[in-house]
Formats: structure tokens, C-alpha cells, sequence
């Protein structure tokens, strides 16, 4: 038996319950629970202005999988790699549509790689609570600006994780 990303084996019974921070798939054996962490949970989400919006290593296009962890005080955010085309021209930042919870007081800015029309690059990430629409912006440039974005772009981002105090 396995279960879904909203259920999990509860360790002494070895029923399964439903639960929604949890994302995972693994036998349910009674007595046994490898992820019961509710510190931990992971979400799916579209990334705008991007088509083809792909997974790296996937054959489908699909939504990005985020996982955030939530130690002490101390929040982590990691999301994996994928590819896109931009829908638009002059974009400054790419969005992640989702919105999340235990935001920092302030915006908190990291680094990146990604590759961008096949030249790689850093840029900033930046986790912005003041914006109650896009609280998670993948720059595309370093300096924050849209110079040389242009649309059908291709945009590969590497893999990344951004961690703040709340």
C-alpha cells in the first residue's frame, strides 16, 4: 500500500491518515513512520511569465515542486531545477504563484544560478513579504533590471535554497 501527498502511515496503528503538509510516497508498515515531520512540508506552483514550463530531468511540462522546512526559527526553501520560454518581454523577475506562510519580517535576498539564452548567470532570489501577490522573485539579472529580456527566451534555473529567520 502507498499513499498520497495528503495522507500518511500513523506509527501505531498503521492506518492511514490524511494530512496535508505531508509529500511523499512510502509503504505503510505498521510501527514505522520514516516522515512524520510537520516541520516539513512541499507545494507545487507555476512560475509566470513562463511557457513550457518543465521540471529538469521530467519528459512533461508540470508545475515546480518547493519544499520548505521550518526549524526553530529558522525557515529553509528549496525548489528544483527547471526550464521555461518567456511570454514576455521587458520581465524583471519571474513569479511564483503560490504564497507561503512563516514569511520574514523583511524582504530577504539570496543568489541563484540560472542560465539564461544558454550563458549563465547569478541573480537575486528574494523572499518579499510587503508583496501580498508575489512573494517569491527569481531575478533575471543581476541588477534587478529588465535590460536584454526579451520574449521566447529560454530561461534554465538551477536549483536553489534560500533560508531566513521568523
Amino acid at each position: 500500500m502507498s499513499y498520497s501527498s495528503e495522507e500518511y502511515c500513523d506509527t501505531e496503528s498503521g492506518n492511514i491518515i490524511n494530512c496535508s503538509f505531508l509529500t511523499y510516497e512510502e509503504p505503510c508498515k505498521k510501527g514505522r513512520n520514516k516522515f512524520s515531520n510537520p516541520d516539513i512540508c512541499s507545494f507545487k506552483s507555476l512560475i509566470t511569465p513562463l511557457s513550457e514550463l518543465m521540471p529538469t530531468g521530467s519528459k512533461s511540462i508540470s508545475p515546480i515542486e518547493f519544499i520548505m522546512r521550518r526549524k526553530n526559527r529558522v525557515v529553509s526553501l528549496q525548489f528544483q531545477p527547471f526550464t521555461g520560454k518567456l511570454t514576455s518581454s521587458g520581465v524583471t523577475y519571474l513569479s511564483v504563484t503560490q504564497t507561503i506562510c512563516n514569511l520574514p519580517p523583511y524582504p530577504v535576498y539570496g543568489v541563484y544560478n540560472l542560465e539564461y539564452n544558454s550563458t549563465l548567470r547569478q541573480a537575486p532570489i528574494v523572499i518579499d513579504p510587503t508583496d501580498p501577490r508575489t512573494q517569491i522573485k527569481l531575478y533575471l539579472n543581476s541588477n534587478g533590471t529588465a535590460n536584454g529580456v526579451n520574449v521566447s527566451d529560454t530561461v534554465s534555473i538551477k536549483s536553489a535554497c534560500i533560508s531566513w529567520i521568523v
